[in-house]
């Protein structure tokens, strides 16, 4: 009777991105900004001319996160 070969479940290892993980030396650091609906009506309305945040819903813009990561934050274990 044959070897039944079986195709192995993938691996992740994969985290959330966080600021400040202390898994990379200092220099690969994730950097994340956080910006909240409130402080960023000005922002918002800065890009479309005429715009005022009291013309916003409820005054917020858009929340953003402003993000600097390494591209060998992770590491990629797919190779067969």
């Amino acid at each position: 009777m044959g070897t039944i070969r079986r195709r192995p479940w993938p691996l992740s290892l994969l985290l959330a991105l966080e600021a400040g993980i202390g898994l990379d030396p200092e220099q690969l650091l994730s950097e994340i900004t956080y910006r909240g609906h409130r402080a960023n009506a000005s922002e918002l309305c800065s890009l479309f001319p005429g715009l005022q945040p009291a013309q916003l819903p409820d005054g917020m813009g858009w929340a953003v996160q402003d993000v600097r990561i390494s591209t060998h934050k992770g590491t990629q274990m797919d190779a067969p």
